[in-house]
């Protein structure tokens, strides 16, 4: 709960930047865990999700390392 506080405002800032770069993919929910996050997301069909999904993780952890 006590690193939630922290990741949380900058997972929001990574996400509002993936959604500006991809915007035809929408984040519909995303929930964060102490060790997880579940999304729910809107991918158009002529996308492939394993390719959204390795994007989300390579953001997310070049963001945290840096920050964190």
């Amino acid at each position: 709960m006590f690193l939630k506080k922290y990741v949380k405002p900058e997972f929001d800032r990574v996400m509002f930047k993936f959604q500006k770069k991809y915007p035809k993919i929408k984040l519909v929910e995303a929930n964060l865990n102490n060790d997880h996050v579940h999304l729910l997301m809107e991918i158009p069909p002529d996308t492939n999700v394993a390719t959204v999904v390795k994007q989300i993780k390579w953001l997310t952890s070049i963001t945290f390392k840096k920050k964190f």
